[in-house]
């Protein structure tokens, strides 16, 4: 999952950091899930998330893991003075002082460096969808309406099911 491999990279990055935090009763749904629910905008100003996420979809999924790694290395100092889990849980879901560009760059230098293994694999590349798994069905604008009332969702079905036989019949 995307919380243990950001758990296990930080912790081979940083286990005093990671240490901290299971000390703290912080786990990874917390210091990864919380944040990265939010796609960090609660914690990069507009420009900077901006930033962020140009290079995030220049590359592979796993840079914005890693750079998730990064931001708490970067962090880390005051995240470190902090002994409580109410503190801790505070300071992670608010924007902190950041140099976004060292953040970007270490980020580099970090993918650079990763070692390529059983858990980072998945998150190396982007998935097609297979035709035949999700075949692309054209949706009506009384399919997008119908879920407004529970008479409406009868009618759905029923066309959404009249669909599917037209398209196994073209198939």
């Amino acid at each position: 999952s995307i919380t243990s491999f950001i758990y296990h990279t930080l912790k081979a990055c940083d286990p005093a950091l990671v240490q901290h935090f299971e000390e703290q009763g912080l786990g990874t749904d917390v210091y990864v899930w919380d944040v990265m629910s939010g796609l960090y905008s609660e914690i990069f100003t507009r420009n900077e998330w901006l930033q962020v996420m140009d290079h995030a979809f220049a590359n592979e999924p796993i840079w914005l893991f890693l750079l998730h790694v990064q931001w708490l290395r970067q962090i880390r100092g005051p995240l470190l003075e902090l002994n409580d889990h109410v503190s801790l849980v505070t300071m992670l879901r608010r924007a902190s002082p950041i140099n976004i560009n060292q953040l970007i760059q270490s980020t580099y230098r970090l993918q650079a460096t990763y070692v390529q293994g059983d858990l980072s694999d998945p998150y190396r590349r982007f998935y097609e969808f297979k035709n035949d798994i999700y075949p692309p069905v054209p949706v009506s604008y009384t399919h997008l309406r119908a879920h407004e009332t529970p008479e409406h969702l009868v009618c759905r079905l029923l066309l959404e099911k009249k669909k599917r036989r037209k398209f196994d019949e073209i198939i």
